[in-house]
């Protein structure tokens, strides 16, 4: 499950701003003839425990388990092929200081890799570099990404071998569009799409907008570029549901994004208190709780929400406004 690196510096900026009201039931990936669809199940406080990974024809590809453990959480993930696990399951163990991740570690098979790490910096909340290192056959190569933000957006990704030498150059630009925070992390370079399901809260502060494209200079052999361009659907809530990554290299993915309510959403709210919420009705006149019908709740950082309410209970339905 040996995890590329570029997959997240936009999955990296990501913490959450409230409770999402919707969350990610399926994420469907379509690349030429070749269709995944990651299906996402969680447990009962709404967080990720397991993504099942099938094929066009149905076959089952990778199960990966979640498990969480104080500050740390292991992702295991196994590799079927016509039915049968290839292999013992490919663990990454996460390491979170203050519901940042700032290390990961996942030990090889002493054949690909022996052993692979990550360490996270953050500068004002947001991640400004990440240090690897992959030791193979018992020798050590260690990569530093540099990061960038301009204007609350990621805007350069500068990585440096062992040696110092420069070794890729990545530029990014930003739309005008904001949309839900998964999609914001999950759009803007190559990634690991389960781990950007399970930990985009996880790493900072959110980018401002979605990515509209990024170019990547390579130095390692010669000089060469790559670039990608991101075009999106997004529905009346605010939400992702296609997003299409056309890549010089690789050409189209297609991503499909299938969005269901969150249980946990208004639970979230009501838990915060009045001290971190306030809840208005359409007037303006501020209420003690979510009442029946559509309100209006203001967050302590300033965000509004707009709730739809059936009832008095956590059976309400807020949407991003």
């Amino acid at each position: 499950m040996k995890k590329s690196l570029l997959m997240m510096f936009v999955m990296a900026t990501m913490l959450p701003v409230g409770a999402q009201q919707k969350r990610l039931s399926h994420l469907i990936v379509e690349h030429g003839s070749t269709t995944y669809d990651r299906a996402v199940y969680y447990d009962g406080s709404g967080r990720v425990t397991q993504i099942t990974t099938t094929d066009q024809n149905g076959a089952l590809v990778y199960d990966t388990q979640v498990i969480y453990n104080g500050n740390q959480v292991r992702m295991e993930q196994t590799h079927y092929y016509n039915g049968t696990a290839a292999h013992n399951p490919d663990v990454v163990t996460y390491t979170l200081t203050d519901n940042r991740i700032t290390h990961t570690l996942e030990i090889g098979d002493g054949e690909d890799f022996d052993e692979y790490t990550e360490d996270y910096y953050y500068t004002d909340g947001r991640i400004s570099k990440i240090e690897t290192t992959d030791v193979y056959q018992g020798t050590a190569y260690s990569v530093t990404y540099d990061i960038t933000w301009t204007d609350g957006n990621l805007s350069e990704i500068t990585t440096y071998r062992s040696s110092g030498e420069l070794n890729t150059h990545t530029t990014l630009h930003s739309t005008s569009l904001t949309a839900d925070p998964f999609s914001s992390c999950l759009f803007g370079l190559d990634r690991d799409d389960e781990s950007a399901i399970v930990f985009y809260k996880n790493f900072g502060t959110q980018p401002r907008n979605l990515p509209s494209d990024h170019e990547t200079v390579f130095y390692n052999e010669g000089s060469y570029s790559l670039v990608c361009t991101y075009s999106y659907e997004i529905n009346s809530d605010g939400y992702v549901t296609k997003a299409i990554l056309d890549n010089t290299d690789e050409g189209k993915h297609v991503y499909t994004l299938v969005w269901e309510d969150n249980p946990a959403a208004v639970t979230a709210i009501q838990a915060d208190g009045p001290d971190t919420t306030t809840v208005y009705d359409l007037s303006g006149r501020r209420q003690a709780s979510v009442r029946p019908g559509l309100n209006i709740v203001r967050a302590a950082d300033g965000t509004t929400r707009k709730v739809i309410s059936s009832c008095w209970s956590a059976s309400a339905r807020s949407m991003p406004r």
